[in-house]
């Protein structure tokens, strides 16, 4: 269970096909992972198999749904227009002949059928609108569905002649599944989780904590989005018993700065507004202290999920800090926590505010809890929640924990960070200097490719394999397969390079911020005015500046200046300037080791200055790179490049409690998913425009798109009153956008798919950073091959063939890897066409290489078949009359890697 559950995951289009009677694919090739809610439901003994369950659908909506009747509608408008033609040819007839009475006949006659025309394009409408994606969402929201599971059943029997036979049986299963969540936003299994009725009550019940909200209109929107918190995949689970939880009231502090407003004009489109006004922080928000004995060695913080709980908690020295402040009075000592409880000091482990606390928004909309009595107060639901919480062993799931980078003291950057950098050539020259210099050194170094293949190696890469065999014999790296793919991986490094993956001093760190802060308030020492921090008080521990934002991490040394960008990030306005500072508290009491950062949020803009950055987990590379750090200089706090600001308002919309109002929310939240690309995208066309023109209506445009991808990631959890799709397209038709005609900058075609050469400009009509990499990219050196290539079969073993090779054997094995061969090819055609991301196709490919490796692994082989397979496999001129003919070659990396990974010792043992 730890593995999670493999679950069938099939388009909500193809359940549709079965219920109409035709047969379809049943895929096990997703998986419910590992989480609270697959923990429950072992303990509810549901029926697995092989690590598998069809008592779970996952359900995506990419398509709509060909009906019979839309074919009928189709065929008879085709009809229809035809009857339209025709009489349009003897009305034209009827004329030339002045047949004056035929004509008019004929006109009577044709507005008929026009009108018939028009009713039948109608219906075909609205039946396409019934039957698209949306409408397929809402119809198995709303009504469930039935699938058919059928499996052959054997069992022994005796004949008429006293003989056991063995008979098989085809047994049908019917199961009826409801709608039960969306996924949580990580976890990628399908759009949606459908499940078996008979189990549906009873895991809901669980799941909402035996919440029911009102009928009629209420919080319909946060309620989908929090109670799916449990089924967020985790990697482990903590004991933390709710007595030694303190929640206080969350903190703001307020920063008077030149702003950028994103906001709607009368006309309800986005409008980038410049002025000064205040911005707000919210101190703590998503985060939570945890004491050090709660964390395993080198773990820094854990990102904890329960019933409608989500926060980050850091590793802090909690009880020694109230020790230190309590003195003898330690054991006795109490403080109230915001729902007015008193707490033991001496009890406390963790201290957290209502931000983490996600059931409180629904604790005055007249939530009624599983014993019929209404919750009309946070107290009451808090006493609710621990009650629930402890029927669960206060067992909290572990979501992650600290990982340094897999590049060692470097971390990658991004297209859109280096784009905001706004460099010249000679500045984009130095900031991609180490990166040009590492990917030479890869080819000209062999150690050095090993190290990284070593670096980068997963199950579903070829890595171990080539290290292995480069370990086992020098000669290895003068062969045709190593060459090959060397030659391929470093070409691989290099259009990231061009994508501006560059390699830069530093490390996404996760965020807390004013961590000794929270201390002080949990005792009652941050002076505030209604839950605002008083104007005069500051974090000794992270002081105030006009020129940068105060930051303490151990991954950089005291008082180094450091540049921060966090994801979504589409601006210049984005960019953070921090400066390093280790106060002796912070080493006190905090364990944060190299990958966190606290920041300071007191009279700073670094929220919205990020981008809705908070503090569950997100997290900030940080450089100290000195050409970014020259980059942000210019940029920070500057009036032009002000921090941008989201006063879009709110949706007013409310929700009626059922399935239907659901459907049309995961629609809405669907397309907004599609948005985060395209407002990324057309942020970066605007500012590379900008580059070029250096024009106020390109730098607006940056801004209120900048603003749109956050509220398009924001929307699954509250709804801003604004059609993204229709401003993108608004924005796309503004002159300074339509004058290139939809020319793109160069440097877009190694980012974007399918982008034809001809909409390409050149390089000199688009001046900007990205353009200027690619130039500099350019001057990587080729590759250089003074040996002549070694033929890689003289690297294996001298192995006759005999009767010990196993053709019968060699044949199944072959037939499997060149399914699992076209299964991949198949699968990163779909990637090319609907642009999915590379957790996507893992996923669509995982079970499919799962049970290959299974069943091959089980597989006794011979040294002789192994040695018929290898060379088989790489062999590129004919093969010998004995050995057969193969169709292996054409996937032989598969077929090595398969055979390494299901077989290591013995694959060894055939090279020399």
């Amino acid at each position: 269970m730890e593995n999670g559950i493999k679950i069938i995951n099939i388009e909500g289009s193809e359940i549709l096909k079965e219920m109409d009677g035709k047969e379809i694919i049943k895929e096990y090739k997703t998986v419910l992972p590992y989480s609270l809610v697959t923990a429950k439901l072992n303990r509810m003994h549901i029926k697995i198999k092989d690590n598998k369950s069809k008592d779970f659908i996952g359900v995506n909506f990419n398509y709509g749904y060909d009906t019979e009747k839309l074919k009928d509608l189709r065929s008879r408008i085709q009809s229809q227009k035809a009857r339209v033609k025709d009489l349009n040819k003897k009305v034209t007839i009827a004329k030339k002949d002045c047949d004056y009475e035929e004509e008019e006949e004929i006109l009577e006659q044709l507005q008929i059928e026009n009108i018939l025309l028009e009713e039948l394009e109608e219906n075909y409408k609205s039946e396409k609108l019934a039957w698209n994606k949306d409408g397929i969402r809402e119809k198995l929201y709303r009504d469930g569905f039935t699938l058919v599971h059928k499996h052959v059943k054997k069992h022994k029997e005796t004949n008429n002649e006293g003989k056991e036979i063995t008979r098989e049986e085809v047994v049908e299963e019917k199961i009826f599944y409801k709608y039960w969540f969306r996924t949580p936003a990580k976890s990628r299994v399908g759009d949606s989780i459908f499940i078996n009725k008979n189990l549906y009550d009873e895991i809901t019940k669980w799941q909402d904590m035996g919440l029911t909200l009102p009928a009629g209109e209420t919080k319909v929107v946060e309620f989908q989005a929090y109670r799916s918190l449990t089924a967020s995949n985790i990697e482990d689970t903590i004991e933390i018993n709710t007595k030694h939880i303190l929640v206080v009231n969350d903190l703001e502090s307020y920063m008077d700065t030149n702003i950028i407003s994103v906001e709607l004009n009368n006309s309800g489109e986005c409008v980038a507004v410049p002025r000064k006004d205040k911005v707000k922080n919210i101190l703590w928000d998503g985060m939570a202290l945890l004491d050090s004995s709660c964390f395993a060695e080198g773990h820094n913080f854990y990102l904890l999920r329960n019933h409608f709980f989500k926060s980050c908690a850091f590793n802090a020295n909690v009880v020694q800090f109230l020790k230190d402040k309590y003195g003898a009075e330690y054991e006795n000592a109490q403080v109230k926590d915001r729902y007015g409880n008193n707490i033991r000091v001496k009890n406390i482990r963790m201290i957290t505010t209502e931000n983490s606390m996600k059931w409180e928004k629904f604790a005055e909309c007249g939530a009624v809890g599983k014993d019929g009595i209404e919750i009309t107060s946070n107290k009451q639901m808090f006493g609710y929640w621990k009650q629930m919480v402890k029927n669960d062993r206060y067992l909290f799931g572990i979501c992650k924990h600290n990982h340094s980078s897999k590049y060692g003291k470097h971390q990658r950057m991004s297209y859109q960070m280096v784009n905001t950098l706004l460099l010249n050539q000679e500045q984009t020259q130095e900031l991609a200097q180490y990166t040009i210099d590492y990917i030479n050194n890869l080819k000209d170094n062999d150690e050095a490719f090993i190290k990284m293949l070593k670096e980068t190696a997963t199950d579903g890469n070829n890595n171990n394999l080539y290290i292995d065999l480069y370990n086992k014999n020098q000669l290895f790296k003068e062969s045709d397969m190593y060459k090959r793919f060397k030659t391929e991986t470093i070409a691989s490094i290099k259009k990231r390079a061009r994508q501006a993956k560059l390699l830069v001093e530093g490390d996404n760190l996760t965020v807390c911020g004013n961590p000794y802060l929270l201390l002080l308030h949990a005792v009652g020492e941050v002076p505030n005015k209604d839950n605002v921090i008083i104007e005069r008080f500051t974090d000794v521990t992270l002081p105030i500046s006009s020129d940068y934002i105060s930051c303490y991490t151990q991954r950089f040394a005291e008082g180094e200046e450091l540049t921060g960008f966090r994801n979504p990030h589409n601006a210049p306005n984005n960019i953070a300037l921090f400066q390093n500072f280790k106060h002796e508290l912070m080493q006190k009491y905090f364990i944060f080791g190299t990958n966190v950062i606290a920041v300071n949020l007191v009279q700073t803009e670094l929220q919205d200055l990020a981008n809705g950055l908070d503090e569950d987990s997100d997290f900030l590379l940080c450089t100290n790179n000195k050409v970014s750090l020259q980059a942000t200089k210019k940029v920070f706090r500057n009036k032009d490049y002000a921090c941008i600001v989201n006063n879009i308002p709110k949706d007013t919309k409310k929700w009626i409690n059922d399935n239907s109002s659901v459907a049309m929310i995961d629609n809405l939240l669907a397309k907004s998913k599609n948005s985060i690309g395209v407002t990324s995208n057309l942020a970066q066309l605007a500012l590379s425009f900008y580059q070029q023109e250096q024009t106020q209506e390109l730098r607006d445009i940056v801004c209120i798109m900048s603003c749109l991808a956050q509220v398009s990631i924001d929307n699954a959890k509250k709804s801003y009153a604004i059609d993204i799709e229709k401003e993108i397209d608004r924005i796309k038709k503004l002159e300074c956008i339509k004058k290139y005609k939809g020319m793109l900058p160069g440097w877009f075609k190694y980012i974007k798919k399918d982008v034809n050469a001809k909409r390409l400009l050149e390089p000199n009509k688009c001046k900007c950073t990205m353009q200027y990499l690619q130039a500099v990219i350019n001057t990587i050196k080729n590759n250089t091959n003074n040996k002549e290539n070694l033929d890689t079969v003289e690297l294996l073993q001298d192995i006759k063939i005999n009767g010990k090779t196993n053709y019968a054997q060699i044949q199944k094995i072959e037939k499997l890897v060149e399914a699992y061969d076209k299964k991949v090819k198949y699968v990163k055609k779909q990637a090319e066409k609907h642009d999915w991301k590379a957790d996507r196709i893992e996923e669509e490919i995982r079970d499919t290489r799962d049970s290959i490796i299974s069943r091959i692994g089980n597989l006794k082989l011979t040294e002789e078949t192994m040695y018929y397979l290898v060379k088989n496999a790489i062999v590129n001129e004919e093969l010998e009359d004995k050995e057969k003919e193969s169709d292996t070659k054409k996937c032989k990396r598969k077929m090595l890697n398969v055979l390494y990974n299901t077989h290591k010792d013995l694959f060894i043992s055939v090279w020399k």
